[in-house]
């Protein structure tokens, strides 16, 4: 019986160097956030929320988060005073969370070394990878 290899298919190859750069990430990142301490969920939470601010139900989908840790996220996020909760002026069911001044810096504090520290790791992947 001959050996399977992934090398042979390159969807195959391309897939398990995504995985072992997504465990080095997973990984790695954690440090890099907890300087600023932020964790990996409050640095995808304030990295999503544009200046106008936005709805928490879509922020949680464009954290890639249900509703409910999404909001969970958001408090511990409000505690710190770094986002601020609002009722919408045109529908005061909705909630829009926005960043404060506290949390502006701090996202941008963050933001240099965990893009250097992701541009490391993904620097042994080829071009076509990438």
């Amino acid at each position: 019986m001959e050996m399977i290899s992934s090398d042979r298919d390159s969807a195959v190859a391309s897939f398990r160097a995504l995985l072992r750069v997504a465990l080095r990430l997973k990984r790695q990142l954690p440090p890099v956030l907890a300087a600023q301490d932020l964790t990996g969920a409050q640095f995808g939470t304030v990295m999503r929320i544009p200046d106008e601010g936005i709805p928490l139900t879509k922020l949680a989908a464009a954290a890639w988060s249900d509703p409910g840790n999404a909001s969970g996220v958001v408090d511990r996020l409000e505690r710190s005073g770094l986002v601020t909760r609002e009722a919408d002026l045109q529908d005061r069911r909705v909630v829009v969370v926005r960043l404060t001044e506290a949390g502006k810096e701090r996202l941008q504090a963050a933001w240099c070394p965990y893009s250097a520290r992701v541009n490391e790791l993904l620097g042994g992947l080829s071009a076509v990878q990438h």
